[in-house]
Order: structure tokens, then sequence, then C-alpha cells
């Protein structure tokens, strides 16, 4: 491993290689983007691509140096950035990494566990639960007790992280975990009102339905009045308008009877 000095130069690096790729948008534009596209505190920028790609073509000051410096360099910008698209660079430094079966990602995870704790928009997370589910499959009971933890926190977004994390998009080549130890995460939040930790709980469902579709129908039953209106809908994208029509139905009536109890 290099003595890397200061990481901070790298930060600096790239951000001015980013700024001078594009144009700020304009404030207003940038707040509406923020508060209704991703619900972030990152700042939002007009990137020119095709500039970009032409200023990093040589690539960075670092860029050939060993691939787990080149791990801490980008680990340092992902937590020190305010653009959400020099985040976006920084995951996307591992997603390249997720079609060579040859080189391993779980060498990164004791670097990229901690990203989760500055995860606070849905844009960052999904791009970091597919490298993180690729690590799970890599080491299940190193890293499924991780996501455990995640899953007892106070941060709907580190709760978030566990669960999407747990199966992504399902993939019958990854190792699969027990639908026991898949739904043990998700049972405790049925009844948290974040949205888009409701969202991901009903992303889990639909996938568990390709997964374990005879399990994910009788969790679906026995807990069809406690999804949200957000997990039900998602959860229930992949089921035929005529198996889901009755299980709406069933929710209807319940509403209604609630609301003459009230």
């Amino acid at each position: 491993m290099k003595n890397l000095g200061n990481l901070e130069k790298y930060h600096l690096e790239v951000t001015k290689i980013y700024l001078n790729s594009g144009k700020p948008l304009n404030r207003e534009r940038e707040k509406y983007l923020q508060e209704n596209n991703y619900k972030t505190k990152y700042r939002l920028y007009n990137l020119d691509e095709k500039k970009f790609s032409k200023s990093i073509g040589s690539g960075y000051s670092f860029s050939d140096y060993d691939f787990k410096d080149q791990a801490r360099i980008w680990s340092y910008i992902f937590k020190k950035t305010q653009y959400m698209g020099i985040g976006h660079l920084a995951i996307s430094h591992f997603k390249k990494f997720q079609a060579k079966k040859t080189h391993s990602l779980y060498q990164y995870w004791p670097l990229l566990k901690t990203w989760a704790a500055s995860i606070e928009n849905w844009a960052h997370a999904d791009m970091l639960a597919s490298i993180y589910c690729d690590i799970l499959s890599e080491a299940p009971d190193k890293v499924y007790p991780e996501f455990k933890k995640w899953s007892k926190q106070r941060s709907p977004w580190k709760n978030r992280m566990a669960i999407v994390s747990l199966l992504y998009y399902y993939n019958p080549k990854r190792v699969l975990l027990k639908f026991e130890d898949i739904i043990a995460l998700v049972l405790p939040h049925l009844k948290n009102n974040h949205y888009y930790l409701q969202k991901a709980i009903g992303w889990n469902l639909r996938e568990l339905s390709r997964a374990y579709p005879k399990e994910y129908w009788k969790f679906l039953n026995k807990n069809l009045l406690d999804l949200s209106p957000v997990a039900f809908s998602t959860a229930t994208e992949k089921v035929s308008k005529d198996k889901k029509v009755p299980l709406k139905l069933k929710r209807k009536e319940a509403r209604k009877l609630n609301r003459g109890r009230a």
C-alpha cells in the first residue's frame, strides 16, 4: 500500500475536473430537484458527459495506483463530497468490478460498509445496494450479521440498505439466503412510515415473489393488512390482475371496517 498522504488533494482533483466539465444549475431548478426528485442535501450539477469523459480520458492522477489504494481514495471522496454526481462516480468505481468475476468485491467490504452511514437519498442507496448484494453473495456469513445490525438501528436509510441489499434484483446465480433470514429484517419495519423504507419493503417482497413464490404468498396473505399502500403496490407489481384484485378488495373492506369503528 502507498503512503497516500493527505487524501484531500485527490478530492480536490476530482472535484475540479467535475466542475470544469459542466455548469451550475439554476438555483431554483436545483432546489426543486433536491426537494422533489432526490430528497437530498447534495448539490446537483449540470454535467456535460462528453466533456467530462474527455477530461478523464487519460485517467486521474491515482488511476494507476493499487486497487486498494484507489479504494481508500474513493472512500474518502464519497464521504467528503457535496456533489451527488461525484458520489455517483465513487460508487461507479466499484460497480465496474461487478462484471469481473475474478475480482472480489468482498476485499472492499471493510471500507464500503462504512458508506451506509452517509446514505440519504435513493439514487446512492440503490447503486450501493447492488454492490452490497454481490458482496453478500461472496461472504454471507460475514455480511448478513452487519445487515442485521443495520436493520435494528434507528436510521431508516440503514434499515433500507439492509433490506434492499439482501436481494436487490433476484439473480439465481447469487447465493440465496433462507426466506426466514430475509424476512426477519423486513418484519420489524412494516409500520415505519418512512416512504423510501416502505418502498424498500415492497421491492424486497416483489423480488421474493421470484425467489420464494410459495413463502411470498403465505407472507403476503398473512400480513396483507399491515402493508402500507406503497409497500403493497410495489410488492405486487409482478402479480397478475386476477390475483391482485381480491387482495385489493380485502384491503379496501378492512379500511371501511376500521373507519366504521373509529
